[in-house]
């Protein structure tokens, strides 16, 4: 595995608006920077965060674009999605029992299958297992304002993510089998 996570748009909506969301956001995206990991976008990353957003977000992503790694989805990344959406069809009677699995996330990962690197994202019925495997978690607090300071208002988790290559490499010889059927 490469040492490079690709940052869920999620992720980056914590990192930026610290105040509505969660202050250790950043700590642990940090943690993982002083363990030697690079941080990643991929274009579809960008355009779900630029999409409808207000003028300040799209000027920080901007700016968070230019300090990390920039993967572009190709031609390859959308065939190795095309399988994911297959293992996925076959885990699920249908794609639709499972609405969060979306093209853009799909594009996802399969960006990190190909580059072999880990995906940081908050919403894990999005990578859902055994697709991915979940290599650590950490759970974001923030605390309530006011007479509420010494309460939680949000609690949210971030997990770490590695494609499980062991899985799809058993599962694709039979989708080609039965692609005709």
């Amino acid at each position: 595995m490469n040492k490079i996570i690709i940052v869920d748009t999620m992720v980056w909506t914590f990192l930026y608006d610290k105040n509505r969301y969660f202050d250790d956001a950043e700590e642990v995206v940090v943690k993982f920077l002083n363990q030697g990991f690079k941080l990643a976008i991929n274009s579809v990353i960008e355009h779900e965060f630029l999409r409808g957003r207000i003028e300040r977000y799209k000027n920080y992503f901007k700016q968070v674009a230019n300090l990390v790694n920039k993967i572009e989805v190709n031609n390859n990344t959308f065939m190795e999605a095309v399988d994911i959406f297959r293992v996925q069809q076959m885990m699920y009677d249908k794609f639709e029992k499972n609405p969060g699995k979306h093209l853009g996330d799909i594009l996802i990962a399969a960006t990190a299958f190909l580059e072999r690197c880990y995906i940081l994202t908050a919403n894990l019925k999005d990578f859902s297992t055994p697709l991915f495997i979940i290599r650590s978690s950490e759970v974001l607090m923030k605390k309530g304002k006011g007479e509420f300071k010494n309460s939680l208002s949000k609690i949210e988790t971030i997990y770490l993510l590695e494609p499980n290559y062991e899985f799809v490499e058993r599962v694709l010889p039979r989708l080609t089998k039965t692609s005709g059927d």
